[in-house]
């Protein structure tokens, strides 16, 4: 569930539990259209709570980019404080980033191996092609039917798309067998990732590391 400042592993149960300490909680920051609360004792002052809202827009609208505001002991508000601020610059950044390939590229036909940056391709307004029984099929781990191989296949071969966005953590023998058809086709390849690649620290430069491949290949 999170982990306390001093690097404890945290999960629901402890917070029955008395405590003393304040806690940074790792959540789901990629999430759209998530909100939930937790309260919980802290030590033995019941007005002291910890409280998580996590919403996709800073006002806790229901559209937009995921953001965060983490509440804890007030000794620990100018903590918590920066931490928000830095998060929110590099949301903006993604933000920014999106609305500059949206104006641009809106329409322009993409295909994918598996719907992993969905989210991202759907606010840039780009039109993903795949069937979706391919992409489902990929996903849950199953061969796709034959039909649905052909006509990814005549996506790439025809140069029906502009670009394909490969899964670069989860591949199969399909999958591959898409990527070196693209490469052998001309298509760009964008790699797309299901969490934050090793080479990288944060949400924020995984996304825009993503968005700038993206752009890229779009403009080819």
């Amino acid at each position: 569930f999170g982990k306390s400042l001093d690097g404890t592993p945290v999960g629901p149960d402890d917070f029955a539990s008395e405590l003393s300490t304040s806690f940074e909680v790792t959540v789901p920051e990629g999430a759209v259209g998530l909100d939930f609360q937790v309260d919980a004792q802290i030590g033995r002052d019941r007005d002291q709570v910890f409280r998580i809202t996590l919403s996709d827009r800073e006002d806790g609208g229901s559209r937009g980019i995921p953001t965060r505001t983490l509440l804890a002991d007030p000794q620990s508000a100018g903590y918590f404080a920066a931490q928000k601020a830095k998060y929110l610059a590099g949301l903006k950044a993604i933000s920014d980033k999106i609305a500059a390939l949206k104006t641009k590229y809106t329409g322009t036909p993409v295909a994918f191996t598996e719907n992993v940056a969905g989210y991202l391709t759907d606010a840039i307004g780009l039109k993903v092609l795949t069937p979706p029984a391919f992409m489902e099929a990929i996903e849950s781990g199953t061969d796709p039917a034959p039909g649905d191989v052909a006509a990814e296949r005549d996506l790439i071969t025809s140069k029906k798309v502009k670009a394909l966005l490969y899964n670069s953590q989860v591949t199969s023998p399909i999958t591959q067998q898409v990527h070196d058809l693209a490469e052998k086709s001309g298509v760009p390849i964008v790699g797309v990732a299901e969490t934050i690649p090793a080479a990288l620290k944060t949400f924020a430069e995984w996304q825009l590391a993503q968005l700038d491949d993206l752009e890229k290949a779009l403009a080819k």
